[in-house]
């Protein structure tokens, strides 16, 4: 109804990280270990691009399957969060103290109490959440709002209970880095070097980089810019078990876990069959977004499995996407539009109709669905069937 407003969300089935912590009362080191090393990367991610969360706890932690082990975890609501980095009209660049007293009192920072902080409070919370995954109960605690705050500031961290005596020496050390003053605190590339991480995953398994994974980025490089644009849309559509194995790949990419593969992290992960010249053209290949480094859902685009990169299903969701006005055809407005307005690239203006004329075989200065499928080199013009009939040059208008 035009009176309503809809939101569609991606569906995390494992549900809170806070429920499933509560039906285990507290986390052995191996998972809680894999669980934290993610929140990290989130905050590294976070902080990377200046924002900082500003309410970090359990409940804003989701599990994206119901899988055994941890699986992949999604940091989620951004209500309270903010831009800590302002560029004057002036032009001079500087790092904000903030001021608002935002988040939820168990994992608030001292500083944040007192309102005068730093996005150093992120790292605070995070050490709050690994205490409570490591014991099953909040650091700091009290009856009442202004007892849980004094408790913070007082800042009487202890490890007294029985719970802690299972725990390592390495998880409580990394905890009172966390959890002390804001100058001292470390950041998530810091604490993502901490030792406890290699003695509480040691036993795990180690990710390998596939050699497919490898071919494709390189293979991304003779692509037309229409199909780098579909396999970009598609990538940003796709579930958690359907790209398992190219974030395992990603993962072993970026050595340094802040979400993006450097050309750097891209010559050495590509192994010494690859020049350094050889990195420099997938990675201008592949960064679509010209920032000098790839991003997951770059990766993701370049290593589409061809079960997703061929699905019909969701070629056709792709061309009603770009067909705006749902006449069965993709012209440059519609196209330039949906690229302004999207994050699959960035293309020069004069570059969209060149495009077009790419995949355009009948000159009719638009791309109908039998030519969009052409440029994902699914439909060879010779009896190509869909599940009911042969495939229609336009879908039918809406």
């Amino acid at each position: 109804m035009k009176n309503n407003i809809y939101l569609v969300q991606e569906f995390c089935a494992g549900g809170e990280l806070f429920d499933h912590l509560a039906s285990q009362d507290h986390f052995d080191e191996l998972y809680a270990a894999s669980v934290f090393e993610q929140m990290l990367k989130a905050l590294w991610y976070c902080h990377k691009n200046k924002i900082c969360h500003r309410d970090l706890k359990p409940e804003n932690f989701m599990l994206a399957s119901t899988s055994e082990g941890p699986g992949t975890i999604k940091l989620i609501d951004f209500g309270l969060s903010r831009k800590f980095f302002e560029i004057s009209d002036t032009g001079e660049k500087a790092l904000l103290r903030m001021q608002t007293k935002a988040g939820t009192a168990f994992f608030m920072a001292p500083e944040v109490i007192l309102g005068n902080y730093s996005n150093s409070c992120d790292m605070w919370s995070a050490g709050c959440i690994l205490y409570l995954m490591l014991s099953g109960y909040a650091p700091f605690d009290g009856e009442t709002q202004d007892e849980i705050f004094q408790a913070i500031i007082d800042n009487e961290l202890d490890f007294d209970d029985s719970e802690w005596e299972s725990v390592s020496e390495e998880a409580k050390d990394l905890i009172r880095q966390l959890l002390t003053n804001e100058n001292d605190r470390l950041t998530p590339k810091a604490a993502l070097k901490h030792p406890w991480f290699k003695l509480a995953l040691k036993k795990s398994k180690k990710k390998k980089i596939s050699s497919s994974h490898l071919q494709k980025l390189k293979e991304f490089s003779k692509a037309s810019k229409v199909r780098k644009i579909i396999c970009t849309f598609l990538a940003s559509r796709v579930s958690n078990e359907e790209v398992k194995k190219q974030l395992e790949s990603f993962e072993k990419l970026d050595k340094n876990k802040d979400g993006y593969i450097t050309l750097k992290e891209l010559h050495k992960g590509l192994g010494k069959d690859y020049t350094m010249e050889d990195a420099m053209k997938i990675m201008d290949s592949v960064d679509t977004d010209k920032n000098g480094a790839i991003d997951y859902n770059e990766f993701l685009a370049a290593t589409l499995d061809a079960e997703i990169a061929k699905n019909l299903r969701k070629l056709e969701m792709a061309f009603k996407y770009f067909d705006i006005n749902h006449d069965g055809v993709i012209d440059d407005v519609e196209l330039g539009n949906q690229l302004e307005r999207s994050d699959l690239g960035i293309v020069e203006a004069n570059d969209i109709k060149a495009m077009l004329r790419e995949c355009d075989t009948m000159a009719s200065g638009k791309m109908n669905y039998k030519e969009f499928l052409r440029a994902m080199s699914v439909y060879s013009g010779k009896n190509v069937k869909t599940p009911n009939d042969v495939i229609p040059d336009t879908l039918e208008k809406e």
